[in-house]
């Protein structure tokens, strides 16, 4: 079978990348959950936007406060899962360059599953901190969650273009 080689260092950058960025991710989730269990606490009981105008039509979507704990560690185990996917995709990739007789197949599919659980990730997360306003007082979390879904697509989208024939190895 034959199939063209230059898109997979690029592509297995790009897992390695995303692979780096979710582990050091779950890391600092992992070392420093005080930190987060606060800003989830605030999230999930809207503590923010009980003393102001904004946002009193969502009050009651609000969770009683401990709720952080719990979620963090759901979390911490998602996050794992995810950078557990993409580094075996990552290691996949490594695989396939380091063989001239291996498809390709198998590391696209390997990261279409991966990117998949990373952008269904964020985009939960997108969901759940607008289910709970969180756009009014926590913009910056937002726009991350934002631009790592958009990075997602991105990366699926270049993934999974059609190779160049031209470029085919015999």
């Amino acid at each position: 079978m034959t199939f063209s080689r230059s898109k997979l260092l690029p592509e297995a950058l790009i897992i390695i990348g995303l692979a780096l960025l979710m582990s050091i991710a779950w890391f600092n989730n992992l070392t420093d959950q005080g930190t987060n269990i606060f800003h989830l606490d605030n999230m999930l009981s809207m503590k923010l936007l009980q003393n102001t105008q904004f946002g009193q039509g969502l009050i009651w979507r609000a969770w009683p406060e401990g709720w952080g704990a719990p979620v963090l560690k759901t979390i911490i185990v998602v996050q794992a899962i995810v950078a557990l996917s993409l580094w075996r995709t990552a290691i996949s990739y490594l695989r396939c360059l380091s063989t001239s007789s291996t498809s390709a197949a198998t590391p696209r599919r390997l990261a279409n599953h991966a990117l998949s659980l990373f952008g269904g990730l964020w985009l939960f997360f997108l969901c759940g901190g607008l289910w709970f306003g969180y756009w009014m007082h926590k913009g910056p979390i937002q726009n991350v969650h934002m631009m790592l879904v958009l990075i997602t697509l991105a990366a699926l989208i270049f993934i999974n273009l059609p190779e160049n024939q031209a470029d085919s190895v015999d």
